[in-house]
């Protein structure tokens, strides 16, 4: 899949415009604040229909306008696609090929879009919740029906917590079933991606680290070795008085953990910030590389300055990592070494000055 255009209007600081970004590599070059970041949200809003960066959809729309819009042209194969996102106040519409897309998911399985941003930091050194979000998304760009079970899970969550709080006991027993029947299937599909994820992801952090360090993934589940319903149920059943003290769900997929191991101890107690954020970078390669396994399918990538930090040996060897895409978007700031070389001479580069793009020609390929 690969973006041929983007025309957007009303969008944070973006002047209206119409892109051509048809090409393998499109760079954006500009000082901090220009707008770059905000093309790539832009791009990622047409493929998920929500933003990398914010949940508040007034943040997406031009201080001076009551509205914002994206049109985004796509081709897969033969196959040409239009995704209209229409962005209001607390509202967000989209439209595949004219007709309004009820679920997102529709237009997720036609657009594999990757991100690479600083936020992704997060995942390695951040709170729980940000891996758990991360293996998720890693699955559900591929497996619709993964994506359906776990908006069932929390659904039955919401539930069975608003039971705890109204001390329903007959509901409870009712929920538990529910969450232990989903909340399984949950749980086994992340042991295989963090399975399929070690078979990757050690391999291309030794790669581009440079480092003779062996690093992989653990996944420890909130239910540990409970892995039959009956089992399950007790375990929720036993939990109910603590349930009641935190007014919530204390155990279930939702608190599952992930941690990042080298040399049998936490990674993170001991990595630097360079090392968590090549870390960062590896496990959006190692995504991008189980989604080409998993689907025989080349993603898109969006990559938002994420070489500033990497010195040059990791940066070239990143860059050399980075294969079996359709298409790859960098931003970059203007006087960066970025090592053009290396991108092909199948490119289209814009410099980027307050919100407005120009195309220009890069002498050293």
């Amino acid at each position: 899949m690969r973006f041929v255009s983007l025309q957007h209007s009303g969008f944070r600081n973006l002047v209206s415009a119409t892109l051509s970004l048809d090409a393998t590599h499109v760079i954006f070059l500009g000082e901090n604040g220009q707008g770059k970041t905000n093309l790539l949200e832009a791009l990622y809003m047409v493929s998920y229909g929500t933003s990398f960066r914010t949940r508040r959809t007034r943040h997406m729309i031009h201080f001076s306008e009551d509205r914002a819009a994206l049109t985004v042209c796509a081709v897969d194969g033969e196959q040409t696609y239009t995704v209209k996102v229409a962005i209001e106040a607390g509202s967000v519409r989209m439209f595949l090929d004219g007709k309004e897309v009820r679920d997102r998911k529709e237009v997720i399985r036609l657009f594999p879009v990757i991100v690479f941003s600083h936020e992704d930091i997060q995942v390695v050194s951040g709170p729980p919740e940000d891996r758990r979000r991360f293996f998720d998304q890693t699955l559900c760009l591929y497996d619709q029906l993964y994506l359906d079970d776990l908006r069932r899970y929390y659904r039955v969550l919401r539930q069975r917590n608003q039971a705890v709080k109204d001390q329903d006991e007959r509901l409870l027993s009712v929920y538990d079933i529910q969450l232990a029947d989903i909340g399984i299937t949950v749980c086994r599909r992340r042991e295989e991606v963090v399975e399929a994820f070690n078979g990757l992801f050690p391999g291309l952090y030794a790669s581009v680290s440079g480092m003779d360090e062996s690093l992989h993934i653990r996944y420890r589940p909130s239910w540990e070795t409970r892995n039959t319903r009956e089992e399950v149920c007790r375990h929720l059943h036993a939990g109910r008085d603590r349930d009641r003290v935190f007014q919530t769900t204390t155990s279930g997929p939702h608190r599952d953990r992930f941690f990042f191991i080298a040399r049998g101890k936490q990674f993170t107690d001991t990595a630097s910030t360079g090392q968590q954020r090549l870390v960062s970078l590896v496990l959006r390669s190692a995504q991008a590389a189980f989604y080409r396994e998993r689907t025989k399918r080349l993603p898109v990538l969006l990559l938002d300055d994420v070489l500033l930090e990497l010195d040059p040996g990791r940066r070239k060897r990143f860059l050399a990592s980075l294969t079996g895409y359709d298409q790859a978007i960098f931003t970059f700031l203007p006087d960066e070494e970025y090592g053009i070389r290396s991108l092909s001479d199948e490119s289209i580069t814009y410099r980027v000055a307050q919100g407005a793009f120009h195309e220009t020609f890069i002498t050293d390929h």
